[in-house]
Order: structure tokens, then sequence, then C-alpha cells
């Protein structure tokens, strides 16, 4: 990337003409540099949990950047339908650590109330905090398998 760490240098005053130069003649500046922005989303568009499981895991990526962002992350019923087959999650702010490249995150499951095999809903990210931006996979489907 271009990103390039901050740039420094030193702007001096000497010979002046009709004047006097007082104790602080010299000072440094710094022009820091823009933090590169991140691109957010997950992994796969597609997680399968088997239908005996208790969590399935779904997993956000970094692309680009390496400071701490944060993204919000929300379910939707499919043929899965929270709260009998899954905690439904509402604008939950994930916070991805600097210099972290994906994060792994735990949906709970319900335990199965007869045959689940085959169910779905939908993960979305979206309202990305400063710095980060929402890619192309911002939903994915989580299947009950």
């Amino acid at each position: 990337s271009g990103f390039q760490g901050d740039r420094a240098f030193t702007v001096g005053l000497n010979t002046p003409t009709s004047a006097t130069l007082g104790s602080t003649a010299s000072a440094t500046v710094t022009i820091q540099e823009a933090i590169e922005p991140s691109t957010l989303q997950f992994s796969a568009a597609t997680f399968n949990a088997n239908q005996e499981a208790t969590t399935v895991q779904v997993t956000i990526s970094r692309t680009g950047g390496s400071s701490a962002v944060t993204v919000q992350l929300s379910t939707s019923d499919d043929t899965a339908v929270a709260p009998g087959d899954y905690t439904a999650i509402t604008n939950q702010t994930v916070n991805i650590p600097a210099n972290t490249n994906s994060v792994n995150l735990p949906i709970t499951l319900r335990a199965p109330t007869g045959n689940q095999a085959n169910k779905k809903f939908t993960v979305t990210l979206s309202n990305p905090g400063a710095n980060a931006s929402v890619g192309a996979q911002a939903s994915a489907s989580v299947r009950i398998l």
C-alpha cells in the first residue's frame, strides 16, 4: 500500500532583518499519515452447522488497514426462525482489534426439537465504524444440516 507513516521536518528562522529572534527560532512539523481503511466482510458465503451443535462460528475477515475497527452484525430469519432455532442478534457491535485479520463469532443454536436439518438463516454486516467499510460479502447464509 502507499501508507508510509508520519513525516516530520523542522522549520527554522534565522538572520532576521529589522527584528530579533525569540527563544524559539525553530519548530518541528509532523504530518500525520491517514489511517489506511479496512474492508470487512464474511470469509464465506455460507457457514454450516450440524443440527446437534450448540453454536456456529461465523468469520469476519479484514482486508487492508491495521487499526482497531468495528462493525455491526445482525441475523434474520429464513427457514430457521429465532428464537426456536437460533438466538437472534440485532446490531451487535463487533470489535476487531488492531493488527487482526479475522475474528470468529459464535451464534447460539437452540436444541433441536424434531428435525431441524436443512434450515437456514442470514447474518449481515452493517454500520462500519471509522476507518472501515463493508465489502462485497456483507451477508452470508448459516445452514443447519
